[in-house]
């Protein structure tokens, strides 16, 4: 039961309803994308809210105390964090050098790269800069890591993700 909350926890009833329907009728596609996936087991994802506003605190902090953290004053920063690039911030006088900014609640744990940002690390090598503030809220500290791809040992994970998307053609005259 809770995987299945776990799974559903933001689809719209109306999403869970058609799911339901064409796992009724037999239709394969809709069993091997949802069904499947729950019945195996898996671990534990965190709470997405959770993180999210975690590595807002570590943005802050890192915005507001760039220069003492890894020399870089806060109006040389390149805002990218939208661009969806691999990295949080680029530097404007070093085009070449890209900031990623994790945090972290103490001043030891996991965390997470997209894929995007692990290879983004990998290519540029020395020119990434990890940022990991730790001990969030309450006492924020900062450790820079030029080339992290170098330094830390990952393992990936590979997740299933339910996604479902509503299409209707429309027409504005």
């Amino acid at each position: 039961r809770q995987r299945v909350l776990a799974e559903f926890c933001e689809v719209s009833d109306e999403a869970v309803i058609e799911i339901v329907a064409r796992l009724l009728r037999g239709d394969r596609e809709v069993e091997q994308l949802f069904a499947e996936p729950i019945t195996q087991a898996r671990e534990r994802v965190e709470n997405v809210a959770e993180r999210l506003l975690t590595g807002s605190l570590a943005e802050k902090f890192f915005l507001d105390n760039s220069l003492a953290i890894c020399g870089v004053s806060s109006n040389n920063l390149v805002d990218c964090r939208l661009r969806a690039c691999g990295y949080d911030f680029g530097v404007a006088r070093q085009r070449d050098v890209a900031i990623e900014v994790k945090g972290i609640k103490t001043t030891r744990g996991a965390i997470l790269f997209t894929d995007n940002e692990w290879n983004q690390a990998i290519l540029r090598q020395t020119n990434y800069w990890l940022v990991i503030v730790g001990n969030l809220p309450q006492n924020p500290e900062a450790k820079v890591l030029k080339h992290p791809a170098d330094v830390l040992r990952v393992a990936p994970t590979i997740r299933h993700a339910m996604s479902i998307s509503w299409r209707a053609t429309v027409d504005i005259r």
